[in-house]
């Protein structure tokens, strides 16, 4: 077969697969079923142990690039005036225009300088679940966030493993909902470990509330 017949069907298998996985990437945006929350977010606690918490919102921009269906935006202090900010969004289904947004894009984007980025894993409520640990950096300023992703009785902390499983409950159980936590605080006196020890220890005391993000299958 000559070279150039060739390269002419190369480009005609790219191209089908190309509309293929479009039509395909369609269907799973637009068959999902809703699945509303167990639990209103407003309901988080606001006093978590020592630390006492006031609701806060994003811009009425921020919500509308979310697309979220559900959400909360808690800043927390504790008597030594150390500050946390959690932040939870449940996706009721996540169509296109609607699906979650990775903070390695959007705090990155924002100026943010990664000054570390990995995962870890935190054992909480009789298990283990991973999570993204990042320490940033703008304008002398530090702070570590600490996040992961739920989707029914799983924890995901790889936003690329979290697709693939939007993908998966897409296909098997016809719905896509999911739900993202985060944790935000300032790092003090370059302690980053110290920041990073006194957001797990926050977290573990949420464990009983984080319960209503799970679904069963």
């Amino acid at each position: 077969m000559p070279k150039s017949k060739k390269i002419l069907d190369l480009r005609y298998f790219i191209v089908l697969m190309l509309i293929s996985g479009t039509i395909f990437y369609s269907k799973l945006m637009s068959d999902g079923k809703p699945v509303p929350i167990v639990k209103p977010l407003e309901d988080f606690p606001k006093q978590i142990g020592s630390w006492s918490g006031e609701t806060q919102r994003f811009s009425q921009a921020v919500y509308d690039k979310l697309g979220v269906d559900d959400s909360v935006l808690i800043n927390y202090k504790n008597d030594h005036e150390d500050t946390i900010s959690m932040y939870v969004g449940y996706y009721e289904d996540q169509k296109q225009g609607e699906i979650i947004h990775s903070p390695k894009n959007c705090m990155l984007g924002s100026g943010w300088q990664p000054i570390e980025i990995s995962e870890i894993d935190i054992s909480f409520d009789s298990r283990k679940i991973p999570v993204t640990k990042m320490i940033l950096e703008k304008s002398y300023q530090k702070i570590v966030v600490l996040y992961w992703y739920q989707s029914g009785k799983r924890a995901i902390a790889n936003e690329y493993i979290q697709r693939l499983y939007f993908i998966y409950d897409s296909i098997r159980y016809n719905r896509s909902n999911a739900t993202f936590v985060r944790f935000t605080s300032p790092v003090l006196s370059d302690d980053n470990e110290n920041a990073v020890q006194v957001l797990i220890k926050f977290i573990k005391n949420t464990s009983h509330w984080l319960k209503i993000l799970r679904r069963p299958k």
